[in-house]
């Protein structure tokens, strides 16, 4: 019995590990948002069309503003709708908030969207961590893009 509660034990740190080395921040800028970067030298407004721009190079429509969507995965419908629901969409929420002089943080917030375009039933869901990679992968693009000489306006 003592080999078994050995056994138990070894294993479910081996898991914790796995687990922790897993899991990292997106949250770069610590303002509260699924996915966070800090962006310097730029204007909001270049910011916000860089924005829109690698938002829909990355297959998204956008709605109003910096609010984006697309329809979800086959994947994301059966994680947040369920296997009688019809698909997923997927809702991305960006704000620039500035931080002092020509530094702000980008972030964003990812929702799953069940029942899309129904105005009595639609609902939203914040997702906590799924999808918080793909967000930090378009502000990472958004950067990069930014520090390109071609996005700077004269």
């Amino acid at each position: 019995m003592n080999q078994f509660i050995q056994t138990t034990q070894q294993i479910a740190l081996l898991a914790l590990l796995f687990v922790l080395a897993g899991c990292k921040t997106t949250d770069v800028a610590k303002d509260g948002s699924l996915a966070s970067i800090f962006i310097s030298g730029h204007s909001e407004e270049e910011i916000q069309r860089v924005t829109i721009e690698v938002f829909k190079w990355n297959g998204f429509d956008q709605l109003a503003d910096l609010t984006f969507e697309k329809q979800g995965t086959r994947n994301d419908t059966l994680m947040f709708g369920g296997l009688d629901s019809g698909p997923v969409w997927i809702k991305i929420r960006v704000h620039v908030k500035p931080r002092g002089g020509d530094r702000y943080v980008l972030g964003c917030d990812a929702y799953a969207v069940q029942n899309h375009g129904d105005p009595f039933i639609e609902t939203e869901t914040r997702l906590k961590f799924s999808k918080a990679d793909e967000c930090k992968d378009i502000l990472d693009q958004i950067k990069t893009r930014l520090s390109l000489p071609a996005a700077k306006t004269t």
